[in-house]
């Protein structure tokens, strides 16, 4: 059973307030396990109890040059783990378990010369614990998501899963599911705006998968929030603004093939006209439960289809208790059906979110009587920080100062200035993008400007090579009539020597007449000659017998 814990209760991280009264001490509690967090100047305090507050350790340095800003998560019951940044930038790992606590500082090797704008831990079932954590370095405006893990008690050099240009991301989810993959969800800027991007590492891996955009808005996507159930689907909740408010989203992403699996389509929890902040989402059984908040209240949505459909969003109306939450009893949630509620990094409202509606109010009470801290002080009132210092961290140094100048005469005014926050950065998204619009639009006047000016430029240019060019077609015209009128000479020259040549051909054919005709002769002549040339040498022959023949016998011839 002990096996199990760690992807039951991952990060929770505690971060600066967005509304919600910031506490002296900060109680975490598990089954039998009760730890107390205070901060005091620049060092990170705690004391555990392992009998339900009965007895406590005495207290121990966690983290000297504490920053302020810590997520942790619990494993086999007894042990929690935390992860938080010191004032000169390193990271720090503590592993606590009763009155021991090992540190791990992971110097400029993991961080280098960037600051640390997230952190998060998470132990799977082997104990092996995982710190995912963002960084920027502002001279060169380059931010990195790293990854790194504690393997054979040596940390592993970090991994860098993604980095652009751009200043650091400070909002992002991960969780570990029940097969011992890691799931990230993280902000990226893309045409200055911000877009929820997902990766995942399985365990038989140990390979991060190539990022996966989930939004492709025109508005910045803000506070995600990352659950796995037993089935290995994926329930994620961010807000955007709709152009007016700020809205809460969900989106699911199943298990199988292309068909059939994959992220689904987005659906708005909350309704218009209104802003919607500080999402978390919980499953048990079939059942899918988004809470957030409004200026009137606590807000939940469910969903009994694994979250296909969700019914209409219902105020809870449970604000006075959320104002003095300091005691997470992470084992409340889990008898309620939050067993597999895997991260909480909306920050300290959502915390104080489920803390408020799920803890059993005379549990807490009881325990909260235990705590040495409490025994001397009046019961707990809702209280709340003077507008000075509504931004507060759990655990923050200095704290105590800030709490004596609680004003606890209102009640909702942290609704009212969360709201009032949200309209005013809804008006300067809106501002943002109007002056973006304004800024293009003289861009592209100036560029139209340019090219007119060009374009200027380039009519006088054709219209210098049009006069150019009518000058030469004048001259063109002048030569072409000149050639016309050497052409009719040259024609009629052409049609004399042809009369000429006829003439001649005449001539020749009379010569040629001629001389078949002195041919003919010719060879009558020959036929002629042929004959006396046969006549002579007959004569001759005939000459030749007679000298040759006696007298008297030529006498009797």
């Amino acid at each position: 059973m002990e096996g199990k814990t760690a992807y039951r209760y991952n990060a929770l991280r505690v971060t600066r307030n967005k509304g919600i009264l910031g506490q002296e001490a900060l109680y975490i509690k598990n089954e039998h396990c009760i730890w107390s967090l205070r901060c005091t100047e620049d060092k990170l305090l705690g004391r555990c109890s392992l009998d339900k507050g009965q007895h406590w350790t005495d207290w121990i340095e966690l983290v000297s040059d504490y920053n302020g800003f810590f997520s942790f998560t619990i494993s086999d019951i007894e042990k929690l783990h935390i992860t938080c940044k010191l004032n000169r930038g390193h990271l720090v790992y503590v592993c606590w378990h009763g009155d021991k606590a090992s540190t791990d500082v992971l110097d400029r090797k993991w961080v280098e010369d960037e600051r640390i704008t997230y952190q998060n831990v998470l132990v799977d079932n082997s104990g092996t614990p995982h710190i995912t954590y963002f960084t920027d370095n502002p001279l060169e405006e380059i931010w990195r998501v790293k990854f790194c893990f504690k393997g054979n008690g040596q940390w592993n050099p970090p991994e860098v899963i993604d980095h652009g240009l751009g200043p650091g991301q400070n909002q992002g989810a991960v969780i570990l599911d029940r097969e011992g993959t890691i799931h990230l969800v993280y902000q990226v800027s893309t045409r200055s705006k911000y877009q929820l991007v997902y990766r995942a590492r399985p365990a038989d891996t140990g390979r991060w998968t190539e990022p996966t955009h989930i939004t492709d808005s025109d508005r910045s996507n803000l506070y995600p929030c990352l659950v796995a159930d037993e089935a290995g689907t994926l329930h994620l909740t961010w807000t955007r603004s709709d152009g007016m408010n700020y809205r809460v989203i969900y989106r699911r992403k199943t298990r199988g093939g292309w068909m059939v699996g994959g992220w689904q389509k987005e659906q708005f929890l909350s309704l218009a006209g209104v802003n919607a902040y500080t999402p978390t989402v919980g499953v048990w059984e079939d059942r899918v439960v988004v809470f957030w908040q409004q200026i009137e209240g606590i807000y939940q949505c469910t969903s009994l289809d694994g979250g296909s459909t969700f019914n209409d969003p219902v105020l809870k109306d449970q604000y006075q208790k959320l104002l003095r939450t300091n005691f997470l009893a992470l084992d409340l949630y889990k008898r309620q059906g939050l067993n597999t509620t895997a991260t909480f990094d909306t920050g300290s409202t959502a915390v104080a979110l489920l803390a408020t509606v799920f803890q059993d109010s005379r549990e807490t009470d009881e325990y909260s009587l235990a705590l040495p801290e409490t025994q001397d002080l009046r019961p707990l009132e809702p209280m709340l920080p003077s507008l000075e210092y509504l931004s507060l961290d759990y655990g923050q140094k200095g704290l105590g100062e800030h709490m004596r100048r609680i004003d606890g005469s209102f009640r909702r005014l942290f609704f009212e200035v969360e709201d009032s926050r949200l309209t005013n950065a809804q008006m300067k998204e809106t501002i943002l993008d109007q002056n973006e619009q304004i800024q293009n639009l003289e861009a592209d006047l100036e560029k139209k400007v340019q090219e007119l000016g060009s374009l200027e430029i380039l009519v006088k240019s054709l219209m210098d090579k049009i006069s150019q060019a009518n000058g030469k077609i004048k001259a063109l015209e002048k030569d072409k009539r000149l050639l016309e009128n050497k052409l009719q000479s040259l024609n009629e020259e052409n049609a004399e020597l042809k009369g000429k040549l006829e003439q001649k051909k005449n001539a020749i054919n009379q010569l040629r007449e001629k001389e078949m005709r002195f041919r003919q002769q010719l060879d009558e002549q020959a036929g002629t000659i042929l004959e006396l040339e046969q006549n002579s040498k007959m004569f001759k022959q005939e000459t030749e017998i007679l000298k040759n023949t006696p007298f008297w016998k030529q006498i009797f011839r």
